[in-house]
C-alpha cells in the first residue's frame, strides 16, 4: 500500500509534457516568442541553463504538435515556440502552459511576445523586461528591473515584493 501511495503522490500535475534546455555562458538578451497560449510563468535563478517546459492536461502528442527552437546569437538568445497548424489557436489558448527558467547570472534585456490569459513573472533581475503583446492578469513578484507592459487590452496586474 505505501509504495502505490508514493507513486500516486509523484504523479505529475500534467499528463503531458515537452522540455527543452540549453546551456547558457555568458550574459545574454533574451528574445522569446510564445504565440497564445493560457498561462505562462517565467521564473530567474540559479544554474546556466535555459529551461522550457510545455504543459497540457489534454494536448497528448504534445511534443510532435509544439516545437521550441532556441537561437544562440552573439549575445542574444532567441526562442520561438511554435504549434502545428493542425493544432488549433483555441485549444493552445485553453490548454497549453509554459514554463520559462532563465539563468540570473545570465540575464541581460529580455522581451516576451505572448497573448496569454495569465503571465507570473519571478525573481526576474535584469535592466530591463518588456511584454510585447496581452495577457488578462499579471503577476510579479521579487527581482529587480524596469518593466515596461506594451498591451491594449485590460489587464489586472499584482505586484509583491518588486523594485524597479
Amino acid at each position: 500500500m505505501d509504495e502505490l501511495l508514493s507513486e500516486e503522490a509523484v504523479k505529475p500535475r500534467y499528463p503531458y509534457e515537452s522540455i527543452v534546455e540549453y546551456d547558457i555562458d555568458e550574459i545574454k538578451h533574451f528574445d522569446i516568442k510564445l504565440d497564445s497560449v493560457n498561462h505562462v510563468k517565467m521564473r530567474a535563478g540559479e544554474g546556466e541553463k535555459i529551461k522550457v517546459q510545455l504543459v497540457s492536461d489534454t494536448i497528448e502528442n504534445l511534443t510532435e504538435l509544439v516545437k521550441v527552437k532556441i537561437d544562440d546569437i552573439k549575445r542574444r538568445i532567441d526562442v520561438d515556440v511554435n504549434r502545428s497548424k493542425s493544432l488549433s489557436e483555441k485549444l493552445v489558448k485553453e490548454h497549453l502552459w509554459i514554463f520559462i527558467n532563465l539563468p540570473e547570472k545570465y540575464m541581460g534585456d529580455t522581451e516576451l511576445a505572448t497573448h496569454c490569459e495569465k503571465l507570473e513573472l519571478f525573481d526576474i533581475i535584469s535592466e530591463k523586461f518588456e511584454l510585447d503583446g496581452a495577457a488578462k492578469e499579471i503577476y510579479i513578484a521579487g527581482g529587480n528591473s524596469h518593466i515596461e507592459l506594451d498591451n491594449n487590452s485590460p489587464m489586472e496586474i499584482y505586484v509583491a515584493d518588486y523594485t524597479g
